[in-house]
């Protein structure tokens, strides 16, 4: 998943730089193409994090501790309502 991901930053990454210079293509106004490809970066780079961070995911577990028990005595004194 990765790769593909990758792939597009780096078209992306090299039409920024300047690589879509090209016979036939105006590049006196590129506003809207360095706007699309800076796009296509931010896009790629939040799936790119969300994809790796749902890798590792870190889960919280609380053990939990048996209380003290009572003396039998104690449980059956209040069993039998003596206390």
């Amino acid at each position: 998943m990765l790769i593909p991901i990758v792939i597009l930053m780096g078209v992306s990454g090299y039409n920024l730089a300047g690589g879509y210079s090209a016979p036939g293509i105006d590049t006196t106004n590129t506003i809207g193409a360095e706007a699309l490809h800076m796009g296509i970066i931010l896009i790629c780079m939040s799936a790119a994090i969300l994809l790796v961070r749902s890798a590792f995911t870190v889960k919280y577990t609380e053990e939990e501790r048996p209380e003290k028990a009572e003396p039998f005595y104690v449980r059956l004194a209040h069993q039998l309502h003596l206390f």
